[in-house]
This record gives C-alpha cells, structure tokens and sequence, in this order.
C-alpha cells in the first residue's frame, strides 16, 4: 500500500504533463451552419466560428464536399470557399484543458500562382498561409484566443481543418492517477 502512495505523490508532484492530439477536419455538411455564426464542442473544446465579410451582416458559413467557407448575401460567392475579402474566425474554449496549440492549418482549393490569404492569433501579426498544410513550428498557444483565417486573393481558398494539442488542466490529471491507483487496489483486493 506505502509502494502504491508513493506512486502517486511522485506521479503527480513530478509535473508530468499528458495531451492529447485532435484532428478537427471538415467533413461534409459537419460546419455547414448555414448561420453568420455557429459552434462545435468536441473532445472537450469548444470552438466558435464567425464568417466576416465587409459590409455584409447577413454572411454564413457553409461547407460542401470537405470545404468550409463563407456564403455572402451580396455579389457573386463561391459558397463553399473563403472568396478574396472574406474571413472566418475561430474562438477556442475549454473547462477541461489548460492549454490548446495550434499545430496545423489545413487549406484546400488552391491555385499557386493566384491564391493568397493568411492567418492571425487575435491582434498579432498576419502570417501568409501556403497550399495544403500549414505546420505551425512552434506551436500557437489559441485558448482563449480568436484564430482569423483570410483570404487576400485569387479564386477563394476553404478552411479544411485544424489539428491541435491539448493539455488536460491539473485536476483532470489527478483524476486519472486516482482511476490507476483505484484500478490498482481492486486487482489487489481481487487476488488476495
């Protein structure tokens, strides 16, 4: 028993800090909110989405065949795509995480040569975004924070994802050592 507390007080004062990876792809119909705003909780995160287009309040996002974009009211929009102008932001929020990263931005129908577009973390600094995968080296800490995904040029580009990692905040991790240590004792009472 005094081998089995000793476990726990070094696996919990030792700091050791477990994540878990989630990939958030776009699948068809999935983000289709049809809505100027919408929201998904998954695994633990909650992540709230806004389609932004200048001078248009009635903007929505919508997905089709694995791409999310933005459908303006206004003018003539590629549906599915983020068009030249347009944006979606993404607000990250989770009570069992305390920190999510950012590792990936995942970006579909891109054309070199035309397309442009970026991405920036709250007010920070807009970083270019480039065909298919954007890994993000290090890692973006977005909890509690606005991710801005813009399209600056060309013939529109879609949001097709994002993978982040994610820090369980302290209690949960308590919460898991005490599971082990139960798991433990009853396997022990069993055979005794």
């Amino acid at each position: 028993m005094k081998i089995i507390i000793m476990a726990v007080a070094v696996f919990l004062s030792a700091g050791i800090t477990l994540s878990d990876v989630f990939d958030f792809t776009v699948t068809n119909g999935a983000f289709d909110f049809n809505t100027p705003t919408g929201q998904i909780t998954t695994n633990g995160i909650t992540m709230n989405f806004a389609a932004i287009v200048a001078g248009d309040e009635n903007a929505k996002l919508n997905a089709g065949s694995g791409y999310f974009g933005v459908n303006a009211s206004v003018g003539t929009d590629n549906a599915s795509l983020v068009d030249s102008g347009q944006s979606i932001t993404i607000s990250f929020s989770s009570s069992l995480y305390t920190s999510i990263k950012l590792q990936t931005i995942a970006v579909g129908a891109w054309t070199d040569g035309s397309d442009a577009g970026y991405y920036q973390i709250d007010d920070g600094a807009q970083i270019s975004l480039v065909k298919l995968n954007n890994n993000l080296d290090p890692e973006i800490e977005v909890l509690g924070k606005t991710l801005t995904f813009s399209s600056t040029a060309g013939n529109g580009i879609s949001f097709n994802g994002i993978t982040v990692n994610a820090v369980p905040e302290p209690a949960t991790l308590a919460m898991m050592g005490f599971a082990g240590v139960l798991a433990l004792l009853i396997r022990r009472m069993s055979r005794a």
